[in-house]
């Protein structure tokens, strides 16, 4: 009996963010590696003002989408090391995703 591969429920990620002046700026991310780009400017954003922006993850859809929510919410927060993250350090998981999606830092 074979497995079924692991399926990427995450069509598009809207990256919605307010500047210290007061802009919202928002950034779209589509297809499979949208995800990892938008961890990779999430964390790139944090590295560049020495802290994670707060975060708030929604999803719309019609099946799943706490469950959804919450896991990207999950992958957000555990990707960077609470201490190390200011520093730019990576959890060796989050580094692996970014190989393994081809996604350059």
């Amino acid at each position: 009996m074979a497995t079924r591969p692991a399926c990427n429920l995450i069509q598009r990620i809207d990256l919605v963010t307010l500047n210290s002046w007061n802009e919202l700026l928002v950034t779209q991310y589509q297809g499979e590696e949208a995800c990892m780009q938008a961890l990779r400017d999430y964390l790139n954003g944090g590295r560049e003002h020495q802290r994670l922006p707060e975060l708030a993850v929604r999803c719309f859809c019609r099946n799943r989408a706490s469950a959804i929510a919450e896991r990207v919410e999950q992958l957000f927060g555990s990707a960077a090391q609470p201490a190390g993250h200011p520093a730019g350090a990576l959890h060796p998981a989050a580094a692996k995703c970014f190989q393994g999606a081809g996604v350059a830092g």
